[in-house]
């Protein structure tokens, strides 16, 4: 309630209490003390500035400050010079011919051979795709991109709270029982892509026999983009979790091939709008003719 409502609620109260105790003038017993009826200065101040007493919550709005619900603003989007000896192959954002990962359109080497691909979740500009390709020496390498779910501005692990690690625990079966190993992913530095820097992970499979993959890992943030929350928490993060597996079996995939591959990775125009599209969609916002300038910028 705001202030001059609060005073003129009380000033009424005052008024009829006043017009009984007018009223019951010549009858002293039933006389009315204001005090009483009213109560004490402190007791009038329900809800008032300065007052004890919490006014009712008013829900905050949604969007920023000004209540304008901002486009998804996206970075790894710089030009690109493509190495030499190298192709594009590009993001899955549901077209008829497309397949693979979603989001990135990337380099790889030209005598890198494609052997497979597949999509999940819902599909075009999100969800999941992945990429086998036989390398020269016949190794084969799996590209994966899982699109993020969030918990507010946190990522979400697979057992449905904030992530803190990929590190987990294995459970293996025979005749002697069962064994548990941890399976630990160790800091492989950090990785430039488009001038974000990112932490870059290494799983070893030698360090169990019930591991049958090494593995590269990063989280890659490529956007800022709403939520159609209050302000408070009207923004968060979008990213995938990128895979680069193999079988030390087959062959050799060294850091410096994963490195030299990411550093290719951009968000793909299509992805960008039919993000932009998606989050107009699910907000309520107009962003047909929005511009999708990079976060920060």
């Amino acid at each position: 309630m705001s202030t001059s409502r609060a005073r003129a609620a009380i000033s009424v109260l005052v008024l009829c209490v006043a017009s009984v105790a007018a009223c019951d003038d010549d009858d002293d017993d039933a006389g009315v003390d204001l005090t009483d009826a009213l109560g004490s200065a402190d007791d009038l101040d329900v809800g008032l500035p300065g007052s004890e007493v919490e006014t009712p919550d008013v829900p905050a709005p949604v969007g920023n400050a000004s209540g304008e619900i901002r486009p998804p603003e996206f970075v790894l989007t710089g030009t690109l010079d493509p190495p030499a000896g190298t192709v594009l192959d590009p993001a899955n954002c549901g077209r008829a011919d497309d397949s693979g990962p979603p989001y990135f359109d990337y380099y790889i080497p030209a005598d890198w051979v494609v052997r497979g691909s597949g999509s999940g979740g819902s599909g075009g500009v999100t969800g999941s795709g992945d990429h086998s390709y036989e390398l020269p020496d016949g190794t084969m390498l799996h590209v994966e991109v899982v699109t993020d779910a969030y918990l507010r501005d946190q990522p979400v692990g697979s057992d449905g709270a904030a992530w803190t690690t990929w590190d987990y625990d294995i459970t293996s079966y025979d005749a002697d029982g069962e064994e548990t190993a941890r399976i630990v992913y160790s800091s492989a530095g950090q990785v430039d892509i488009d001038g974000e820097s990112v932490d870059l992970w290494f799983l070893d499979q030698d360090q169990s026999e019930m591991v049958s993959r090494s593995e590269y890992k990063l989280r890659i943030v490529f956007a800022d983009v709403p939520t159609g929350m209050p302000a408070d928490d009207d923004r968060r993060p979008e990213s995938a979790e990128v895979t680069f597996s193999w079988n030390t079996a087959d062959g050799e995939v060294t850091e410096e091939m994963v490195r030299e591959l990411l550093a290719t990775f951009r968000v793909a125009p299509c992805a960008q709008e039919g993000l932009t599209e998606l989050y107009g969609m699910l907000t309520g916002a107009q962003f047909a003719n929005a511009q999708t300038p990079q976060a920060g910028g």
